[in-house]
């Protein structure tokens, strides 16, 4: 065996020493007590970005009235295909944006791998509109306020609010949820903080833990989330 291979074969096993020490870290946090008084879901990840169980649908007022809910990311598989058409096309058909991912929570499914991408390109316009929604503000409401306070990325930037009038809501808001709210829709907001608002991992993680107790039990899922930071900006914490 050469050095160079014996080289190359030490520098795969720091990085798998690495990568254990990032899941325990994870599974650390995972394991810890669950806090009192944890709030009622869903609750608020980022001012745009909503978490919890598919029970929170059955108050679809509260989503919309009380919260501002414009879009609900569904990661939860249902079977036959015939009830997901109807609690979600039918119910969320008025004034919801929708879409339908059909995961599963089962060790070794690729939940990241196979969903981000779609599930990302669901996210990224509710970000932006936030995004807009907060320049705008900055701007004095379109009242010719200080333009400097803005650092948003002018991309973000083509359109005012909607509904200026009532700046409490103006903005989109997702709801994320899959059936209990822990493991699909957690592991995919968890990426989402990550990767919108740069969250570092273990952060991102203990903010989920403290809001909905039980977070990320998975253990297929904490590995991909590892993954996901190591390749999307390597910030784990």
């Amino acid at each position: 065996m050469s050095m160079e291979t014996i080289e190359h074969g030490k520098i795969l096993s720091d990085e798998n020493d690495r990568k254990d020490h990032w899941i325990n870290e994870i599974r650390a946090i995972v394991n810890e007590p669950i806090p009192p008084d944890l709030p009622e879901p869903p609750v608020e990840v980022l001012p745009w970005l909503y978490l919890g169980p598919r029970r929170c649908l059955n108050d679809l007022s509260k989503l919309q009235l009380d919260i501002g809910i414009t879009h609900v990311l569904s990661m939860n598989a249902m079977q036959p295909e015939s009830v997901a058409q109807e609690l979600y096309y039918t119910r969320l058909s008025e004034g919801i944006e929708h879409c339908y991912v059909p995961a599963l929570d089962i060790l070794g499914y690729p939940l990241l791998p196979k969903h981000w991408d779609e599930c990302h390109e669901f996210l990224q316009p509710v970000m932006e509109d936030y995004c807009r929604y907060v320049c705008w503000l900055n701007d004095g409401g379109g009242g010719g306020g200080d333009g400097d306070k803005c650092t948003i990325p002018s991309s973000f930037l083509n359109d005012e609010p909607q509904d200026s009038n009532n700046k409490e809501k103006c903005h989109s808001k997702v709801f994320v949820h899959c059936e209990a709210g822990i493991n699909r829709s957690g592991t995919i907001v968890a990426a989402a903080m990550m990767h919108f608002a740069k969250i570092p991992m273990l952060d991102a993680i203990r903010q989920l833990k403290r809001q909905r107790g039980i977070i990320m039990t998975n253990a297929t899922f904490q590995e991909q989330l590892v993954e996901f930071a190591k390749s999307s900006h390597g910030c784990f914490g």
